[in-house]
């Protein structure tokens, strides 16, 4: 895990993915619901959403396609910028195969270089927990921060 030099870095989710908007605000549950409401008019949460995919709902769908696009454009700013050994996706999110499938393929036609494409990403087996470990992992050694 790369901290940076004040021990700050790795931050991804509020990156830039356009000109307005972080990529949080577009990848996550919360931005899934406003992606959705800007489509639909209709509040709903990202389970919800979720669940009208499997129905083959069009609108929740495309819901799904607009942030899995933004989430693999993320992708593979991380990976332009940092050439990992492997990219890991944790939180609830990881868990929805048609978010991660679309992801991966986003991530792998937006990095500019054929071997960057080759970098694997992977869900952690940790799932919803990856966030809430890491961050209990981090806080133990919060005192080497700067």
């Amino acid at each position: 895990i790369y901290r940076g030099a004040t021990g700050s870095a790795g931050e991804f989710g509020h990156t830039n993915a356009g000109l307005q908007s972080e990529l949080e605000s577009m990848s996550s549950g919360k931005g899934i619901s406003k992606i959705y409401k800007h489509l639909t008019g209709k509040e709903q949460n990202s389970f919800e959403i979720v669940k009208l995919t499997r129905q083959n709902d069009a609108l929740a769908l495309k819901t799904l396609e607009i942030s899995a696009k933004n989430f693999g454009i993320g992708i593979a700013n991380i990976i332009e910028l940092l050439n990992p050994d492997v990219i890991v996706l944790g939180g609830g999110l990881s868990e929805v195969d048609l978010i991660i499938d679309k992801a991966k393929e986003y991530a792998k036609k937006k990095v500019f270089l054929p071997s960057l494409a080759k970098t694997p990403i992977a869900v952690s087996k940790l799932g919803q927990n990856a966030i809430a470990l890491g961050a209990a992992w981090m806080a133990r050694d919060i005192k080497n921060v700067k």
